[in-house]
């Protein structure tokens, strides 16, 4: 029984240590990544999108992100894999013509742009990791200063984007 005794200080300095792990794989905490660096990682994930991939022109639709949108109409020009980034459009309600892409920054109007997005087929993306979780497809995040590259599977089934499989394998899946 005295043997008992001396295993709780372990026991209970195990038991932390546990929850801690457990902790950190189902709630981390993602920061949000530097515009500039959103821009470079958001251009080169777009290529991975088998739909923007094909050649011609690729437009993007920012809500709520005079920041991004800067930065992003500073590489208007660029290559998306055969695609070329064409235009840069920025607003606070919904697109009044097609885009391409629309990056959400803001929650506002969530709801209302997602539902846009799936019956409109396409792709959203956001710098705001928790977004991902409620339904936004595809966003980055830092976690312990590196980058994270987030992707909602259910939400990209509903966008319908054909993702090259590499990206898979690249990002944080999460399913909701």
């Amino acid at each position: 029984m005295k043997r008992l005794w001396r295993l709780i200080p372990f026991a209970k300095v195990f038991g932390l240590i546990l929850f801690g792990l457990v902790c950190t794989a189902y709630g981390e905490a993602y920061k949000k990544v530097p515009p500039k660096l959103q821009a470079k990682l958001f251009l080169k994930l777009l290529a991975f999108n088998n739909d923007i991939n094909k050649g011609g022109a690729v437009s993007i639709y920012v809500i709520h992100s005079t920041e991004f949108a800067s930065e992003m109409r500073g590489v208007i020009g660029n290559k998306i894999g055969k695609s070329d980034l064409t235009a840069v459009e920025q607003g606070t309600d919904l697109p009044l013509q097609k885009p391409s892409v629309i990056y959400i920054g803001d929650a506002a109007n969530l709801n209302e742009v997602i539902t846009y997005t799936r019956a409109n087929n396409i792709l959203s993306m956001t710098s705001t990791p928790d977004f991902v979780a409620k339904g936004v497809t595809l966003g980055v995040g830092a976690f312990e200063n590196r980058p994270k590259i987030l992707l909602n599977a259910s939400a990209s089934k509903e966008e319908k984007v054909n993702w090259n499989p590499v990206l898979f394998k690249i990002s944080t899946i999460i399913k909701k």
